[in-house]
């Protein structure tokens, strides 16, 4: 995004300052190189324009220069004189638009992120579903009827056969081979006395 010249200092003479009140050396367009360049005032000064500007600090970006790598490195460490006379330029720019574009692109980073949730989680229940339609609930049936005709019932024999047109492969497999394991004892019935045949069973 677009950036605005604030102020400016190099080799610590003032070229411009725009966040002053009432400045004499305004950031404009094209400037009057004509004029004196006055001497910098500290960076406490400049951090008191910068915080009595009207303009938020998160729209601002300072740029320092120091005099040399290791005053870079180590000017947090430094007294406020120290630092004063190691850097020798300073700029402050308005980068409002920037910050704007980074709010922008956050604000859509975190709608995706929340969208990609959202959809993961109802394709998991979705998922959750279609494996109790075709697996928990038909091996439940199963189970119930199995467990009828471990009791001896011979109410479950008569019933009818469960459909299970949505359950796997193999669930419709293992249906497939208990109905026929009841029409086969149902059939053994007609000929045995059903007494007989709960005795036989229960016999093994």
């Amino acid at each position: 995004g677009a950036k605005e010249l604030l102020y400016l200092d190099i080799q610590q003479k003032l070229f411009c300052d725009s966040l002053s009140d009432g400045s004499s050396m305004p950031c404009t367009m094209y400037p009057d190189l004509s004029r004196p360049w006055h001497t910098r005032g500290t960076l406490t000064e400049l951090d008191k324009a910068i915080f009595s500007s009207g303009y938020r600090t998160g729209d601002l970006r300072l740029l320092r220069v120091f005099r040399d790598k290791v005053m870079k490195d180590t000017w947090e460490g430094k007294t406020d004189a120290e630092v004063d006379a190691g850097l020798m330029s300073a700029a402050v720019l308005l980068v409002r638009e920037q910050v704007q574009s980074d709010a922008q692109v956050s604000l859509l980073t975190t709608l995706t992120v929340i969208f990609i949730i959202l959809l993961g989680i109802t394709l998991l229940t979705k998922d959750l579903n279609f494996l109790s339609l075709s697996l928990l609930k038909p091996l439940r049936t199963l189970a119930d009827e199995m467990q009828s005709i471990v009791q001896m019932q011979i109410v479950a024999l008569n019933m009818e056969e469960v459909k299970m047109e949505k359950s796997c492969a193999e669930i419709r497999m293992i249906n497939r081979i208990f109905n026929n394991m009841k029409k086969a004892i149902k059939s053994w019935g007609k000929y045995v006395p059903w007494p007989v045949v709960q005795i036989l069973l229960s016999a093994g």
